[in-house]
């Protein structure tokens, strides 16, 4: 595995973290992250007509929940939903 945190495009290796989080109040925080190259500024993850982004703001509208992205170090979706 490469040790460097932002990956070249054509790079075949990375990590990929998944984080499920139960709060207090009964609510989860479910973090996918990446250490690849980084979704560019240009990209309004709301609004995209790539299949992945559409998938992940469907499960945000089905969870009826609150989804952010950091675009630092790879690309990290943290989506909050309650029970």
């Amino acid at each position: 595995m490469q040790s460097e945190s932002r990956l070249s495009p054509g790079v075949a290796e990375g990590e990929i973290t998944v984080r499920l989080v139960r709060g207090e109040d009964d609510t989860f925080t479910l973090s996918v992250s990446d250490n690849g190259i980084g979704l560019p500024d240009y990209v309004d993850f709301r609004n995209s007509p790539s299949l992945g982004l559409t998938l992940i703001n469907s499960l945000v509208k089905q969870l009826e929940g609150n989804i952010e992205v950091h675009r630092s170090e790879g690309t990290t979706f943290t989506i909050t939903f309650g029970k």
